[in-house]
């Protein structure tokens, strides 16, 4: 893996203002850097080695067109497109998978980019034409920021702090995204919390050419889905055998490679094949010394299949110190208290190894979320007049701990409009709460990732529609977001075989039952894994990675909580003073808040730390 940034500018772009850049990038690639100018455009990159240990390093330039590339991320499929490239008259130099993908996007430029497999964010200078193209890989799992400052001018990086020290983007607050990320705990869709910032989303490219920005996408889960017969059994043996595949193509590297293992199926599955062709697998996990810890489930799995597994625990003071280094990682705002215990983890598994494979996408996958067994629900609820389901809504019964999912669940199943309802399973803040947070009226999500939502006459069943809204926000922006920038801080690469492009494109409008059933979940994905895992991993029940926040909130970081309340606070210039009171001290009175409170206490650090730097 590595960082990857540049500009195009009228005049170019100085090596300083590369290095620079190139230098708060280094924790993603602390082996080696390059830099490439030619004209207006300048590209920086930081360069974890992982494959092609010797020859790999970059950026890479062809002999062929004179392109230059640099590089982010792993091509599964490289072998199998270099043995074409090659039939086709192109000259290699090297053997990593970077030069793979130059010499494929000379011959079949962007629009072929679908037919890449694996994670990645890259930029290619093309003195063909003059332009400068920019990609993220299908699902997103790499990052890629851009930012356009100026007519003539465009600056990109793997991360927004590279951006940020160029000096040709200003640090101005984004209040939509501000909005956002009380409605989900990070900045959504394309926006960042700063305004200047955008996100390529995953699937599309950027051609910047003659002074001007196109954005196009190359791929979506929807059009590229493969369609089953309406009578087709569940493909067990097929998708059995695909998913081993990934597994070893995710594996491929010139370094030592272990596994995050929770206990669940999802890495359960992923490690048991992996432990297949390693017979010193090391593997991770983490709790908090808690009853409801999966450490017990994930020392079982590690103990059957075999593996070098270590375990650590997270303090509410380890809690406490690594918070202020998730504002420095993260760079925006990021309330999904799990980046802690991730980060924590992927420090410990970078004294063994330098790539580990997770169970990240199995939820959204295979349908693994208790929200879609409840999404089944809509239509019989729909029959109940719309003025009584608002009215139970609205009742506040999701603050009452005990109640708090069938809560969720009422104001989920009141909303008709899909958006809004796919926004109201998974939002921290409903959209009143942040009416009276922001001084002005909220109200569902914003069209561009209402947008993201598919009509009925593209997918007919609500659940497999809200399977795939998930795949293009929370999925990316959420968790895969969380893993990379985690993991990425230590210089460790996180690895993500269940997002193999072919598993999605096969199950994204594959039948509901293969999926969902009544109350079950992973119908599909349990079947494959019986050959693999022991039966009680295999019938767990979905348990999410969840810190205990309140506990957290009321130790270590009681007084930061006290803080908040306060007019001083930072937040008060952002936020109502006394709307943050309430939530705060609905939180003191037993209400289910904690995440709320998390939330603006993420707020109030990244906060403090943006006024230190203005």
């Amino acid at each position: 893996m590595c960082g990857v940034t540049g500009a195009v500018r009228p005049g170019g772009v100085p090596r300083p203002t590369l290095a620079r850049m190139a230098g708060v990038l280094t924790h993603r690639g602390p082996d080696s850097d390059g830099f490439h100018e030619r004209g207006a455009i300048g590209l920086a990159v930081r360069r974890l080695r992982v494959i092609d240990l010797v020859t790999g390093d970059q950026p890479i330039r062809s002999a062929c067109s004179g392109a230059t590339i640099v590089y982010n991320g792993e091509l599964y499929n490289y072998r199998e497109l270099r043995t074409d490239l090659e039939r086709r008259g192109h000259r290699f130099t090297t053997a990593s998978d970077t030069e793979v993908v130059l010499h494929f996007y000379e011959e079949h430029g962007v629009a072929a980019m679908a037919r890449l497999n694996g994670i990645f964010a890259f930029a290619i200078d093309d003195p063909r034409d003059d332009r400068l193209v920019i990609v993220r890989d299908q699902l997103g799992v790499k990052p890629l920021y851009y930012a356009e400052p100026a007519r003539g001018t465009i600056v990109f990086a793997s991360e927004p702090k590279a951006i940020l020290v160029s000096g040709y983007v200003e640090r101005a607050l984004d209040r939509a995204a501000l909005g956002n990320y009380l409605a989900y705990g990070h900045a959504a869709g394309e926006r960042t919390i700063y305004a200047g910032i955008r996100k390529l989303p995953g699937g599309h490219a950027l051609t910047y050419w003659n002074g001007r920005a196109e954005v196009e996408r190359y791929w979506d889960p929807v059009s590229r889905a493969r369609r089953w017969p309406a009578d087709a059994a569940p493909p067990v043996e097929e998708l059995a055998e695909l998913v081993a595949d990934a597994v070893r193509r995710n594996m491929i590297a010139d370094v030592p490679v272990g596994a995050f293992l929770s206990g669940g199926i999802d890495s359960g599955v992923v490690t048991s094949l992996m432990r297949r062709d390693n017979d010193r697998l090391h593997t991770y996990s983490v709790g908090f010394g808690e009853a409801s810890d999966e450490l017990p489930d994930a020392l079982r799995v590690a103990q059957r299949l075999g593996t070098i597994h270590a375990a650590i625990t997270v303090t509410p003071d380890d809690a406490a110190r690594a918070l202020d280094d998730l504002i420095g990682i993260y760079d925006e705002p990021f309330a999904d208290a799990a980046a802690i215990p991730t980060y924590l983890m992927a420090k410990r598994a970078r004294e063994d190894v330098t790539v580990v494979l997770t169970g990240e996408g199995g939820d959204e996958v295979f349908g693994g979320y208790r929200r879609y067994v409840a999404e089944q629900l809509h239509r019989p609820y729909a029959l109940i007049p719309h003025p009584l389901r608002a009215l139970a809504a609205r009742a506040d019964v999701e603050r009452i701990p005990r109640l708090r999912r069938a809560g969720r669940t009422l104001r989920a199943l009141a909303e008709d409009d899909r958006p809004r309802r796919y926004a109201a399973w998974t939002e921290t803040f409903a959209p009143r709460e942040r009416s009276a947070l922001l001084g002005i009226h909220a109200d569902g999500p914003e069209p561009a990732i209402a947008a993201r939502a598919p009509g009925r006459d593209v997918v007919a069943d609500d659940v497999t529609s809200l399977m795939v809204y998930e795949l293009g926000t929370w999925l990316v922006d959420t968790y895969l977001e969380k893993v990379d920038k985690a993991t990425m801080a230590t210089s460790l690469e996180a690895r993500v075989p269940l997002l193999d492009v072919r598993l999605v494109e096969a199950m994204a409008l594959a039948p509901r039952a293969w999926k969902i059933s009544g109350g079950r979940t992973k119908v599909l994905l349990r079947a494959i894994a019986a050959r693999w895992l022991p039966p009680e991993t295999v019938a767990k029940a979905k348990q999410g990675f969840g810190p205990p926040i309140r506990t957290w909130l009321e130790s270590s970081l009681r007084k930061d909580v006290d803080a908040l309340r306060s007019g001083d606070a930072a937040i008060a210039k952002l936020l109502d003073p006394a709307a943050v009171r309430a939530i705060v001290d609905g939180q003191r009175r037993g209400e289910w808040r904690d995440g709320q409170v998390w939330t603006l206490l993420v707020l109030e650090r990244w906060a403090r730390a943006e006024a230190a730097t203005a």
